[in-house]
């Protein structure tokens, strides 16, 4: 288990680590990295606590909070479909696809199989495709 305090510009708070979240991050903190913390916060006491419940890197969320929305509008023909699915297979990654259908309102997300590099070359393949308002990379 372990506490600590963080300080910012806006003031000081104090975190709680306990024992399964301590012994996954302790091996890899370092002095004067940055950090992503999720968590949640205990009002219960005088001062806010922040129970942390996952930290990792901040140069790894990038890369591992990325999804690409691909929107399906009404007139998408199945040869488009075929030729969308042969895109994302040729560039194949670890970005999460979630296509939303345009005329059902449905999301659907897409298996691992079908996660996708989303470099400039594929998006804009993708864009030309669906259009560029219909291709999203999120973070």
């Amino acid at each position: 288990m372990a506490f600590a305090s963080l300080v910012d510009e806006t003031g000081t708070i104090n975190v709680t680590m306990f024992p399964l979240v301590w012994s996954n991050v302790r091996d890899f903190l370092k002095e004067d990295e940055l950090y992503v913390l999720d968590g949640r916060t205990d009002l219960a006491k005088q001062r806010p606590t922040l129970i942390i419940e996952r930290l990792y890197p901040l140069e790894s969320a990038n890369k591992s909070n990325q999804r690409l929305y691909l929107r399906i509008m009404n007139e998408t023909k199945k040869e488009k479909l075929q030729m969308l699915k042969q895109v994302i297979q040729k560039h194949r990654g670890d970005v999460p696809v979630i296509l939303f259908y345009d005329q059902t309102n449905e999301t659907k997300y897409l298996t691992k199989e079908y996660s996708i590099n989303p470099s400039n070359a594929c998006l804009y393949k993708l864009s030309q495709l669906l259009g560029q308002e219909n291709v999203k990379l999120r973070s």
